[in-house]
């Protein structure tokens, strides 16, 4: 019994031996093998953006695949965002050349009123000049509209609220328990 018992250990010493090379040869080779992937995806990074995603790696398992087609997939809507934001950038600027362009005609006909206002009356120069000051006060207020044109939700809430509820709420939080308006001293003040 004692042989057999031998046996069985050297059998099983024998086995884990075959195992843990076969199992450590795996691991390495397996190591080389997808190293060229792993060690090409930082160069990328010294690359111009419409360069890298022609010099990516070519996918060795599924997994490398779906990196790769997350990294195009996520490369794809950044130079969308990108092109968005360049466009947005341009349509501002020719908004406000365009703005400027009519801006100088009213400053350019008041200029003209003082310099022709010979022989007119003060009552109509200063109709016409008021005029020219509500063209400029109109593209003023057009101009600070479009600046909060993409922001207007952030900057107002608009609902629909019970005057009821809202004058008891403030009427709780500026008169304390004993009549007075401590509070709404402090909440005013």
């Amino acid at each position: 019994m004692a042989t057999n018992d031998v046996t069985v250990i050297s059998n099983l010493l024998y086995v884990n031996v075959i195992g843990l090379i076969l199992g450590g040869s795996y691991l390495v080779i397996g190591f080389y093998y997808r190293r060229s992937f792993y060690s090409a995806i930082p160069a990328l990074g010294q690359l111009k953006p419409d360069e890298w995603i022609a010099s990516l790696p070519t996918a060795q398992s599924y997994a490398q695949k779906q990196l790769l087609d997350r990294m195009v997939s996520s490369h794809g809507l950044h130079m969308q965002q990108l092109q968005k934001l360049i466009d947005e950038k341009r349509e501002h600027q020719e908004y406000i050349l365009s703005w400027i362009h009519e801006m100088k005609l009213p400053i350019a006909a008041g200029r003209l009123l003082i310099v022709n206002s010979e022989g007119k009356s003060t009552d109509y120069i200063a109709d016409r000049f008021e005029d020219e000051l509500s063209e400029i006060d109109h593209f003023v207020e057009q101009a600070m509209y479009y600046s909060r044109i993409d922001s207007f939700a952030s900057e107002y809430l608009i609902a629909e609220v019970s005057l009821q509820n809202s004058t008891l709420s403030f009427y709780n939080l500026c008169y304390n328990s004993t009549g007075t308006i401590e509070r709404f001293a402090r909440a005013v003040g």
